[in-house]
């Protein structure tokens, strides 16, 4: 068994308090154990620091042993790597931000979360104008609430959003107004 299961073993031995035991006892077994775990957590990161100490020297001899072309060349490798991250990382914010407006243009509602439809629509398939803002994306929609009728809200709604409050009577909204200030017509009588 390694060192660190043996002592995690051991913590958990010392915290288990048996019941004869005083309560000064137990309160001193749970403190040493808590002291063991400190100094393993110390060590953990002690190895860790020199961990990265060493991955940090191989990195450093490989460079060394590479010509100043091969530098270069990695150099240019690596901000290209990292130009495509980021470009990869902006198209998918587009099509994140846009995701709402081409629901709303199709009059689809999504039933699923937004990263769910993110990661089933293929972004290589988005077309981006000059501006960066995805062009295809309310097809690209359709498409899927086709493929995947699941992820989105295919309900037909009825009837508007306010529940008919606007109706020539406010009968939702004008019923609930009119106890309220009954309520409130109750309460300062009795003030």
């Amino acid at each position: 068994m390694s060192d660190e299961a043996t002592t995690t073993t051991e913590a958990t031995e010392t915290a288990t308090v048996e019941r004869d035991a005083s309560p000064v006892e137990s309160v001193a077994k749970l403190e040493e154990a808590i002291r063991k775990e400190r100094e393993n957590t110390k060590n953990y990161k002690a190895l860790q620091r020199e961990a990265d100490e060493l991955r940090k020297f191989k990195a450093e001899q490989e460079q060394a042993k590479l010509t100043e072309g091969e530098r270069v060349s990695a150099r240019e490798k690596a901000a290209a790597d990292k130009e495509q991250q980021l470009t990869q990382r902006e198209r998918t914010m587009a099509v994140r931000d846009g995701l709402a407006a081409a629901a709303s243009a199709e009059k689809l509602t999504l039933a699923a979360s937004t990263a769910t439809v993110i990661r089933l629509l293929n972004l290589d398939d988005v077309d981006f104008d000059n501006d960066g803002a995805p062009k295809n994306l309310a097809a690209m929609l359709r498409q899927l609430a086709k493929d995947e009728p699941a992820l989105f809200d295919l309900r037909k709604r009825t009837g508007s959003a306010d529940a008919g409050a606007r109706d020539e009577g406010h009968t939702v909204v004008g019923t609930g107004f009119n106890r309220m200030k009954a309520a409130y017509a109750a309460t300062e009588r009795r003030r």
